[in-house]
């Protein structure tokens, strides 16, 4: 019985280890993502290769992305005067390049500001690499190439 008391102790401390080690390559260097969107001044460690990649020019492409966007759902924003915004989902990593990808929508609610909720217009690809933007075709499930 002593030793099921033992183990139950233990446990909390060894999922923290995993956890700990989990985060760590091989050589102990940490490899943790963001846990906030970047945005403005912020920076973002990309763990593929341990740079620091600015992300104010991600907001620069995005805002003029908005603006001139022939997106269907986009331009009805817009054109209703819904404050279009962006928000960071992920980072994925590829053989060739790294890409933010972020959804482009605006927040609704029910009448008297009940259940808000974020709906998504769009969702885009940015190569940091490259830097460009890509939109996200969801019928073809393919990505297409921006033109600035």
């Amino acid at each position: 019985m002593k030793s099921l008391y033992k183990i139950a102790y233990l446990t909390p401390f060894l999922v923290l280890l995993s956890f700990a080690l989990s985060c760590s390559d091989r050589k102990g260097n940490s490899q943790r993502l963001p846990f906030s969107p970047p945005t403005g001044n912020d920076s973002i460690v990309n763990s593929k290769h341990l740079e620091v990649i600015s992300t104010k020019w991600v907001d620069s492409l995005i805002e003029n992305y908005i603006k001139v966007s022939k997106t269907d759902q986009v331009r009805t924003a817009v054109n209703n005067k819904l404050s279009e915004e962006w928000l960071f989902d992920q980072i994925m990593n590829t053989d060739t390049s790294v890409y933010f990808i972020y959804q482009i929508g605006h927040d609704v609610s029910d009448d008297g500001g009940v259940n808000p909720r974020f709906i998504t217009d769009q969702w885009v690809y940015v190569d940091t690499a490259k830097k460009v933007l890509y939109e996200y075709d969801v019928v073809k499930d393919s990505l297409i190439r921006w033109p600035r």
